[in-house]
């Protein structure tokens, strides 16, 4: 659609996740369409999982639990690559949103045309646990980082003070950031099996 998009608001950020899911929702915004005066639910999603992503739909459910679920959806233009982002738009919303009680990833289609669909288990976002060491010992976790990131000083200091945590469908790298399906981190290059080893 012609028109400048106008933001209006951004949306509580969204904490909850179903685990193992390879895409993660940035930010929720209501926007609105400066030719038609229209207004609409914007999503932007990041790729943390292996594939590259061709298309996804999202549902949203309105504080007001008398409001059905909105429909949001993405066929990208070309395939969004892992540790990218996104956007995924609604229809037209009749009424303005002030909070959403949640919204959730329904399914993802892949450029290899395989598919990821919910199974509605969805639970908070893992959150980084920090890592409290000795000053000995994370002057040897700070020179250990240093030979992973070959001398980043950026990622050494975003790595150092986090435990590398992970699950069976995903793993949290020390640099801070979610990965699912992966086994080196789309944010900092870490190998799972390397990171793990010493970041616990």
């Amino acid at each position: 659609m012609d028109g400048e998009w106008v933001e209006l608001r951004s949306l509580e950020p969204i904490t909850m996740w179903e685990p193992g899911c390879p895409l993660i929702i940035e930010k929720m915004t209501v926007v609105k369409n400066s030719t038609s005066g229209k207004l609409y639910l914007r999503a932007t999603l990041l790729n943390i999982g292996a594939k590259e992503t061709l298309a996804a739909l999202l549902l949203a459910a309105p504080e007001d639990s008398s409001e059905e679920k909105i429909s949001l959806s993405v066929s990208a233009d070309k395939p969004c690559l892992p540790g990218h982002s996104f956007i995924a738009m609604s229809k037209s919303i009749d009424n303005d949103i002030l909070e959403l009680k949640n919204c959730e990833i329904a399914s993802i289609q892949f450029s290899d045309k395989t598919e990821w669909t919910s199974s509605g288990n969805i639970e908070p976002i893992p959150l980084p646990e920090p890592l409290v060491l000795s000053e000995k010992a994370m002057a040897q976790r700070e020179k250990e980082l240093g030979k992973l990131y070959k001398g980043n000083k950026d990622k050494i200091d975003a790595s150092k003070s986090n435990k590398t945590v992970s699950d069976v469908a995903w793993w949290r790298c020390s640099c801070g950031v979610v990965n699912s399906g992966r086994d080196v981190c789309w944010n900092c290059g870490a190998k799972k099996s390397k990171a793990h080893s010493f970041a616990r």
